[in-house]
């Protein structure tokens, strides 16, 4: 317990693509393998074992990688089932039973550090836990602060041996038609068969994932592998990228082509120009008051003329002391029609605040209501009361 305790300090919120599914419902999953070519296959193994790293570490930091790319985490958790008949259990060996249990694999990724340096981390986890594997899901959970399951995906390495003509010389019986089956109680797992071709077997709840969302997974995790097949020593976690070609393309180019004509209008006069095509129209509601453009825009224009008079233009500033209201958008619109700019200050702010901006911004001008003029007064500033 101490140790699962301690390889889980810090996580503060479980890993799950489906948050809001029902994780316990019972659906028969679907399947979609796809076996990698022999040369990936080759690639992958060489390059773990150059590392001294094992195949099932590469696919668990694989799936690592893709998980906090989906959810924008850098620190994730899922499931991976391992064997459980741990040497530390007394009288293990004699024991007869499925030992197989269910365990969290915690990836926390860091900026700095290299791919296949998180590999070589996160085997060592695994190591230093090696001796705990025995001890039961819930009772790892009891370690953490998190409620409900930490994970909803499942990363199954089957790596054991299975001679389908070894059986058939046993007792001169013949085993014909053997074919493995598994399914799990996950809403996604990943179950992978190494070989000459690394098989990956995605089980998932066609009622949680399309066809189309586990294309894409497939595409995606592969694309990962690739990368850590490929990687050089130097690769950091932070530049895998999860992107196709075509949807890098699609992302920096069609996303980004939003190119149109933009008027040269400023703010006042499109409003101005509103105000000729709809005068009668409702141009500001708060609350049970109504205005329309026309009577927003005389309003606008009767203050703009008085703080001209006082000396607001070009190059000067304009404070607005005004609460949410009609007269605030009114005054706004005004200080914009003089060409000077507005500083709008929240009349909730406390006193301090508000004489102090008014002192570092030094406004030729304080538009206040009878309800904020006080906030000024002791100031000096010169005000114009709507």
């Amino acid at each position: 317990e101490n140790a699962w305790r301690t390889a889980l300090t810090g996580l503060d919120e479980p890993t799950r693509l489906t948050p809001h599914a029902d994780s316990h419902a019972s659906v028969t999953p679907h399947h979609r393998v796809v076996a990698l070519p022999p040369e990936l296959t080759q690639t992958l193994t060489g390059q773990a074992r150059r590392h001294e790293l094992t195949l099932s570490t590469v696919v668990q930091v694989a799936w690592g990688l893709l998980l906090a790319r989906l959810t924008g985490r850098q620190d994730v958790v899922f499931g991976a089932t391992v064997s459980g008949r741990s040497p530390e259990v007394p009288g293990i060996e004699t024991m007869i039973g499925l030992f197989i249990n269910t365990l969290p694999v915690r990836v926390r990724l860091q900026p700095e550090e290299t791919l296949l340096d998180l590999a070589a981390r996160l085997q060592r986890e695994h190591a230093e836990l090696s001796a705990h594997q025995h001890l039961g899901m819930a009772d790892i959970q009891r370690q953490t602060d998190i409620t409900g399951e930490l994970f909803d995906t499942l990363v199954v390495f089957e790596n054991y041996p299975l001679d389908p003509e070894a059986l058939s010389e046993a007792h001169g019986l013949r085993v014909t038609g053997l074919h493995p089956h598994n399914d799990v109680h996950y809403p996604l797992a990943l179950i992978a068969l190494p070989g000459h071709r690394l098989t990956l077997d995605f089980t998932y709840r066609p009622d949680l994932y399309s066809e189309s969302d586990i294309d894409d997974l497939v595409k995606r995790f592969t694309r990962v592998l690739t990368s850590v097949a490929e990687a050089d020593p130097r690769l950091l976690t932070r530049d895998i990228g999860l992107l196709t070609p075509e949807e890098q393309r699609q992302a920096v180019t069609e996303f980004n082509d939003t190119a149109r004509e933009v008027t040269t209008a400023a703010v006042h006069e499109l409003f101005e120009e509103q105000a000729r095509r709809s005068p009668e129209a409702v141009a500001v509601v708060f609350e049970d008051e109504e205005i329309s453009y026309a009577r927003l825009d005389a309003s606008a224009d009767d203050l703009a003329r008085t703080l001209q008079s006082l000396g607001a233009g070009p190059e000067h500033l304009v404070a607005l002391l005004v609460p949410r209201s009609v007269e605030m958008v009114a005054s706004m619109l005004a200080v914009l029609k003089t060409g000077a700019a507005y500083l709008p200050i929240d009349p909730d702010y406390p006193r301090d605040r508000i004489a102090y901006m008014l002192d570092d911004a030094a406004p030729a001008l304080v538009v206040v209501t009878d309800a904020t003029q006080h906030l000024v007064e002791a100031t000096g500033r010169p005000r114009v009361l709507v």
